[in-house]
């Protein structure tokens, strides 16, 4: 007889991450700089994510061994941001985080309220998790939300009405992560400057350029982390707030603060690594 194995990696970075490594890698249409670049999904970042993945478990494990030396205790969850598209004013300011949760993204689809009893109503899946029941936010006597699995949590304090209430449409997101901030910014590294070089090079060939780049400084850290007694860096020493603004605070502003939504020109792109630290 058979044995179908279905049992899926734990990957190390999520879409988000790599996302915003570049606004060459977009979801959609409109977001395009150009019209000859073609959209990416999150499925085909997440093949780029399990390359990346294994080239750093492979790099580290000969020091760390294996995939739990690279996970956190109490997993964590990047800040929710709600799409430039949504119509409502609606904000989820923070979630709250167990420790069965794993690296993935959660979108929550905001619906209407089904009554005059209701502010906010949402359905709510993870990318691994799946959906994960839905959730609303009522006039009197609110109750608070925990997703199925009990991965995540929100509580009513967590939402910021401004007047308003959930629209048809709307989505929020947010990223949950099992790995160390390092860990999730080195494979997104890898996965963006891979995933750069395999759809974008032959249309923009600057952009095998940045791919390269990103490429590069992943594989400097993953040096310096499987050599610690030549580098004098471990994963224990790597200070986690170098990679907050990068990495977690995944909004519809890049990490200067500056609009990723406008995805304008190839220039500006390298400016925007320079600045990160991405230099040649």
């Amino acid at each position: 007889m058979v044995t179908y194995n279905t049992t899926r990696y734990d990957l190390l970075t999520t879409p988000l991450n790599v996302r915003k490594m570049s606004e060459l890698i977009v979801s959609k249409v409109e977001d395009a700089a150009s019209e000859e670049l073609e959209t990416i999904s999150d499925e085909e970042v997440e093949l780029h994510i399990e390359d990346a993945s294994g080239m750093v478990l492979g790099a580290l494990e000969g020091y760390y061994g294996g995939v739990s030396a690279l996970q956190v205790t109490n997993p964590y969850a990047s800040k929710p941001f709600a799409l430039p598209t949504n119509q409502s004013k609606v904000k989820l300011l923070k979630v709250g985080v167990s420790s069965t949760a794993v690296t993935e993204v959660w979108t929550l689809k905001m619906a209407p309220p089904a009554d005059s009893t209701e502010y906010i109503r949402w359905t709510i899946e993870g990318s691994v998790s799946g959906e994960q029941g839905s959730g609303a936010i009522l006039v009197t006597n609110p109750v608070d939300f925990n997703s199925t699995n009990e991965a995540i949590q929100i509580l009513t304090t967590y939402w910021q009405r401004n007047d308003d209430v959930s629209k048809e449409g709307d989505k929020i997101r947010f990223a949950t992560f099992k790995v160390k901030p390092i860990i999730a910014f080195i494979t997104a590294m890898l996965a963006a400057g891979t995933l750069l070089d395999a759809k974008l090079s032959e249309v923009s060939p600057n952009s095998s350029s940045i791919g390269k780049r990103l490429t590069d400084r992943a594989f400097e850290w993953l040096e310096k982390l499987a050599n610690p007694e030549k580098s004098g860096v471990t994963l224990a020493s790597v200070p986690t707030v170098d990679f907050t603004l990068i990495m977690i605070s995944m909004n519809p502003s890049d990490s200067l603060g500056e609009d990723a939504t406008k995805y304008e020109s190839i220039s500006e792109e390298r400016e925007r690594l320079d600045i990160m630290g991405f230099d040649s």
